[in-house]
């Protein structure tokens, strides 16, 4: 979609197509209605991009949101994309990483961690 372009979409194909806009190079998730639409219509559409981002899906939630983090600890733009109802299984990573988060803050000097959580 070219900038400025309008376009009808579905609520999971504007966040697919969010995710794809931010530039992040790493898309993990979990299926499950109704957020398992994000994650094939994200690899639809990686052929229009220069640089596409690696997509996979996960054993679960908290193996996802697990594989983000672990991109965003490498300066990686991640995205992890899961039900709201999966966020009770990634509940204890998501606690740890915000806590972390804080930490590597402050101590990168004002860098921010670069995971975005799509629960639906």
């Amino acid at each position: 979609m070219q900038h400025g372009e309008r376009k009808y979409l579905l609520g999971n194909e504007a966040i697919a197509y969010g995710i794809l806009e931010s530039g992040v190079s790493l898309v993990s998730g979990y299926p499950g209605t109704p957020s398992s639409e994000i994650i094939p219509f994200i690899a639809q559409q990686v052929e229009r991009y220069e640089r596409p981002p690696h997509v996979e899906w996960s054993v679960n939630e908290k193996v996802a949101l697990e594989v983000a983090a672990g991109a965003s600890y490498c300066d990686v733009r991640a995205a992890a994309v899961m039900k709201h109802v999966g966020l009770n299984v990634a509940a204890d990573p998501l606690m740890t990483l915000v806590h972390r988060c804080q930490r590597r803050f402050s101590a990168r000097r004002g860098r921010r961690s670069r995971v975005l959580l799509f629960a639906e």
